[in-house]
This record gives structure tokens, sequence and C-alpha cells, in this order.
């Protein structure tokens, strides 16, 4: 069965639905959580993730299949849940269906002779339990999991599935027990790679008379999370050092203050805003924005006066709306520009942008010179608002777009595609000191070579897919330069930073070994094998060289995010790594300590001389995925974690909020005033001090923590 097509509930819980229906026997069921649809079915576990720039807004799935399964094995549900759920799906009543049971509990009965595989949810995760019997042969449990990249064991023992679009499940260590006379003996286990996804246990000795319990978690990472969960994507400074955060929340008791816009959870997803002040110790306001299904905030800005511009999408026709130039939805997901008053209390205005199908808005700029909206992101739409464009039609099935959107929010001053006959996706957008609008993204009209270049660097690669970088005039009125990026293999860009005089520096990851470097940068080699590096590339203004150009990255995946230019002149980004030899410079934090840790790096330049590498994170997933940047030359980056076991020094709050929290990171000079001032002597001589870290505003759901990491004079 294709998960595409099967009927799936937005469940905030866990717990299984039949596929059928009403059946506890046969057909199979459906789980959610998160933000992963899990589909059990008799000969296979299909995994999906919701991605609105895919078709049907759903990743192909991970296919997890038991080699050598009993024909005879039965898929049952267990321990049948209070309540019940309808479907009324379509105009067809006789296709609906109602009061379907729900079940705590999915068996695979007997799928190896004398073998019971359980399904359950616990503290918010999946579990899966073997149930060997007494006398049955445990090494006959072999499974195959196909349709991402290669399938990895990590060096803490745990199992890790990297879906092609970045995503990882990671299914924690094994243990394994058996209760004899009361008493309960653990048995070792760890997993094996028999070969490319093939997956079995190693264990060692224990008495095959008694029943043995082999028993992983299941855990997701990346940008997988839990219904308690927020992820920060998007942060900006105003000119007086206020932080702003958004993002999106899971979380119905996420922390909001009382005299914000809206301090009610609408639906499944809602965008959040914070703004703290300057040093970051004090919450300013925090408020929902969304309607009753997902909403998505993926990037922010803000003026001179403190207004607020937050962009991102929305499914939810009753999204807030105001003052808009577009009242109402116009597809299945919207691209959504929401504004709000210097204190958080009132929108400004609010509005949709988008044709009648897919439509995402995925960073926003602002002018400093008349308050101008700059967005960047992704249309299926074929009736995309367009005007004055230089692309007036689509170029396939999924484009770019450019909007330019008046200050006040009245009119659409300029709106084009961007793509060829292929997939193209618009991800980063800045503006130099004259609004010249520099985009950048990942196109897969590499392979049929028609992506819009003008005076281009390069040309595709036409194998996989490449990045790409567009300059365009103020307004977007004309494009200047067009060019491709990336080596070939794969390559995609991230995010994008524009100094003054309009070098770009762009961020993000490449599977390509060829992808172009220059003499004296930082890391010239690919370091990823078969995985990913993070790139920054500089192009020069008038698009006709690269002015600088690094890898960054170890042996394993590394993505490259965000990325602000401070004004000395550094370059700093972030993003993820799950490489143990990440290349590090007077690290605060030299190793890695969970699956995956965020990253902090600065460069110059030229990318070839660092100030600091470091790694951030604990115990669990830790991902930056944003930066900005103050007058200071004081670097912000906002991301998420599931790490319990970070440090809490000067804590405003101890404890986490729940399954994935935001964070910032702050990296200071040492001369910077108005900081907090560091608590710890370091261990060792380091050009950066010791880290102060501060919670800074939590919930049960929530909580935002606040790093220190200061540099010492030199």
């Amino acid at each position: 069965m294709d998960p595409v097509n099967t009927t799936t509930i937005p469940q905030p819980f866990g717990f299984f639905v039949p596929v059928n229906g009403s059946d506890a026997m046969g057909s199979g069921f459906h789980y959610y959580r998160n933000n992963a649809d899990y589909f059990f079915m008799p000969d296979e576990i299909l995994i999906t993730a919701p991605d609105i720039s895919a078709p049907n807004h759903t990743t192909p799935p991970v296919r997890v299949r038991f080699e050598g399964q009993n024909r005879n094995s039965r898929l049952m549900g267990e321990h049948v849940l209070n309540g019940t759920a309808h479907f009324f799906i379509g105009n067809d009543p006789s296709r609906w269906q109602r009061s379907v049971p729900l079940y705590g509990e999915v068996i695979y009965q007997d799928i190896y002779t004398g073998i019971n595989l359980h399904y359950r949810e616990e503290r918010g995760h999946l579990k899966s339990t073997f149930i060997v019997s007494p006398g049955a042969n445990p090494s006959s449990i072999h499974y195959i999991i196909e349709g991402g990249n290669p399938v990895r064991i990590d060096q803490a023992g745990a199992l890790v599935i990297s879906t092609r679009e970045g995503r990882q499940i990671r299914e924690d260590p094994p243990t394994a027990f058996q209760e004899m006379a009361g008493m309960v003996k653990s048995i070792p286990v760890r997993y094996n790679l028999a070969g490319e996804g093939e997956i079995e246990y190693v264990l060692g000795k224990y008495d095959p008379d008694y029943p043995l319990v082999i028993d992983p978690e299941i855990i997701t990472s990346g940008y997988l999370g839990g219904n308690v969960e927020e992820t920060a994507y998007g942060i900006a400074l105003d000119p007086k050092g206020t932080i702003f955060v958004t993002g999106t929340t899971y979380s119905g008791d996420f922390p909001v203050t009382d005299t914000s816009f809206n301090a009610t959870w609408g639906g499944f997803t809602d965008i959040f805003v914070t703004a703290y002040t300057r040093e970051g110790t004090e919450v300013l306001y925090s408020t929902y924005i969304g309607g009753s299904g997902n909403d998505n905030g993926w990037a922010i800005a803000v003026n001179k006066e403190g207004t607020v511009y937050i962009t991102g999408s929305t499914e939810c026709p009753d999204y807030p709306i105001k003052n808009a130039f577009q009242p109402t939805m116009a597809g299945a997901y919207d691209a959504i520009l929401t504004t709000l008053s210097p204190d958080g209390s009132a929108l400004g205005f609010s509005t949709y942008l988008g044709g009648s199908e897919m439509d995402d808005a995925r960073d926003i700029a602002l002018s400093s010179r008349n308050n101008s909206v700059y967005l960047a992101g992704i249309t299926r739409s074929k009736d995309f608002p367009v005007k004055n464009a230089v692309q007036k039609k689509s170029g396939g099935e999924l484009d770019a777009f450019i909007s330019v959107i008046d200050g006040n929010g009245s009119a659409i001053i300029s709106s084009t595609y961007l793509g060829g006959r292929q997939d193209d996706y618009g991800r980063g957008i800045a503006l130099d000191t004259n609004d010249s609008i520099y985009v950048t993204g990942y196109t897969y009209s590499s392979k049929s070579s028609d992506f819009p270049v003008k005076d281009p660097l390069m040309g595709p690669h036409t194998a996989t897919y490449d990045a790409f970088m567009s300059r365009y005039a103020p307004d977007a009125l004309d494009l200047i330069y067009s060019t491709y990026l990336g080596g070939s293999w794969g390559d995609r860009a991230s995010d994008i930073a524009v100094t003054p005089n309009g070098t770009a520096y762009v961020i993000g990851y490449t599977y390509s070994g060829d992808f172009p470097t220059t003499p004296g940068a930082f890391q010239r080699v690919f370091g990823g094998g078969v995985d990913t590096d993070a790139f920054i590339t500089g192009i020069a203004p008038d698009g006709h060289s690269i002015t600088a150009s690094t890898y960054l990255g170890g042996s394993k995946d590394d993505f490259g995010k965000g990325i602000t230019l401070t004004p000395d002149g550094y370059v700093y980004v972030t993003g993820g790594t799950a490489s143990a030899d990440f290349p590090l410079y007077e690290p605060w934090k030299d190793s890695l300590t969970g699956p995956m840790d965020a990253f902090v790096t600065g460069l110059d330049a030229s990318l070839s001389k660092p100030v600091i590498s470091t790694y951030f994170g604990g115990n669990g997933s830790d991902y930056g995925n944003a930066a900005a940047s103050d007058s200071r030359s004081v670097v912000f980056i906002a991301g998420s974690t599931n790490s319990d076991n970070i440090p809490a020094i000067r804590a405003y709050q101890v404890r986490n909020g729940g399954d994935y929290d935001a964070f910032l990171i702050v990296v200071a000079p040492a001369d910077t005033e108005d900081v907090i001032p560091p608590e710890q002597t370091p261990a060792r001589k380091t050009p950066f001090l010791s880290p102060v870290f501060v919670l800074i505003s939590l919930g049960s759901g929530f909580s935002i923590k606040y790093f220190l990491i200061k540099k010492r004079n030199t």
C-alpha cells in the first residue's frame, strides 16, 4: 500500500489506527509521532515524513522488511484505548469511516518461529521489542532498511537511518535481558550491519531455556520532533540589540506573555515569536501565531522601529489575516507574511501569498531604505501571483519564487518565478546596501540544463542537482547574474549573507568530492566519504568569480544551515555534524557527544583563517539553524536540542521543557560591553572563555537556552 494515499490524522499522542478503519487484524496500522508517519503493514513497515515541497507533501518512504519472515505471522492490534476516530474524507458517504478503534500496541505475532515483535509508545518515543520464546533462535531476526542513505551504526552503538532529504531516524543501542527465578539478567547485545541496510543482532551468552527480550528504542532526530517540541528556525536583531526568535511549536502550553497578540494555541503546530532583551535574560513578549492546523515560521526580520516581520507557510483557512493584499487562502498550503507591533500585542498586517497549489516562503529580507519586504521560497502553483516578473510562467513542477512587497503590506511590487523544467528550491535571500537582491537555493533543473542562468560561473552537473546563486536588480525587475554552483554530485545551498559591496557568501552542504574550493581555504579536501560536507562559498559582486570557497566537515554527515557576516569582517556559520573528526579550532567543546552536535565556525573573509570552530551539544541531537550578528560583532545562533546533560550555569530555570527545545548561542568578542560576564576560569588556554549558559524562557513545552562563548583578548 502506498502511504501517500492512506488516510492519516495528525494525532498529538501515540496510538495505532487500523488503516482499513475497523479490523484489529489484517491490513495494517498507522501511527504518527515526531512529525513522521509509520505504516505497519503485514510484510513491511513504511516511514514517511511530511515535506510540503514534495508531491502530495510527502517524501518517499523508508521501508523496513523482515528477511525470512514467517509466512504465517499475523499483524494485530492490542490494548484497545478509550476513544475512537472518525474519517469523513471526500464526498462519498459510503467511504466514510466512523468509530474506528484506537490501539496502544501492535504485534507481529510469530514474525519468526517462536518470536513476536511488539511496537508501542513509551515516554513519547516509539519502542520496538522482540520477545524470543524458549528454544527459538534469535539469530533468525534479520531486517533490511531501504529508501534512504546508507544505514550506519554510530560510535554510541545506535542505528542511524538518514533519508535522502537529510532527516534522521535513530534507534538507540539495544538492550537484552532474561527474567529467571524472579531475577533480571542483562544480556550483551549490539547491532551488526550484515550488508547494505541489512541489520541483525549479535548476542552474548544467554540461557535458551528462558524467554529473551531484545529491547531497542526508536528516537527521531533532525527536524523530526515530538508533540512537545519547539524548533527555532529564524533569528533577527533590531538596532537596540533586542533578540527576536521564530519557529514552530507543537506545544499547547508554550509560554506566552499576557499582553501578547495571541496566548492560545491554535492547532497542531503554531508559529511562535519570542522577543528578549539585549542580554537575553528577560522575555519582552512571547506569542503564538496560527490557525487550527499546521503553521510554520521559517524566517524573521525586524525594522528600525521594532516592527517584526514573520514569514512561513500555513494550511489554515482561519490563519489570522489583517489588511491583506490576499485575504483568502488559495491552495492547500499558502505562504504567509505577518507583522507584529513592537510590543508584540497586535498585528500590523497579515496576508496569504500563493496560488492554487503549494506555496511556502522560506526566507525574508527588509530594505533599510523603505521597508519593502523581500521573500524567497518555493511554489507548485501555476497561478502564483506574479507582477513585473523576469520569469512570468512556471518552468516546471516546482519553482523558486522571489516576491517584493510594499512595506505597509498594501501591494505586491514585483513577483517572479525562478526555475526550469525540474524542481527548484528557493532557500535564502539577502540585500546589499543598494537593495540589490541575492537569492540562493538548489535546483534539479541542472538535469535538463534549463535553470535560468546569466553570465554563469559554471555549467550544470546533469547527474543530480546543483546549488544556485542569482542576483537581481532592486525590486527584482532585472536579472544581473545567475549561476549554478557545485560539483559532480549533489549540492544544496541553505542560506546567504551579503557584504555592503555585494560579495555574497553562501552556505550549504554537498556530496561532491570536486566542489570548487580556493587556494588557502580552511578545508580544501572533501571529508565526507559517502556522506555530506558543509560548504561556504563567496561570489564576487559582478558574479564573475569565486572570491573564497571551502569545505567544512568530517567523515560523516555535516549540514551547513545558517550564516552571518560581522562588521569586523568575519564569516560565522552554523549547522549540524555527525562527524567525530569535524575540523576544530580553539573549540570550547572538542568532541562529538551525541548522534548530532551543532557546530559554530568563524572564518575570515578569505575563508582560510579560523577564529573558532567548535561543537555545541550534549548527549542528544543538536542543530544550529540560523545566525545573526549585531553592531558589536556579537554572533547569535538559533537552533534546537534534545540533550539533557548540557551544564546550566547561572540558569534562569534548570529543566528541559520537552522532547526538543530551542536554543540560542552567543559568541562575543572579548571587549564586548553589556554581555553577561563569564563565571568560570577556562580549563585550558583558549581564545574563547568558558561558557555562560542561561535558560531564559521555559515552560513545560519550551526552553530557550542562551549560551555565551566570550573571546579572550589576544
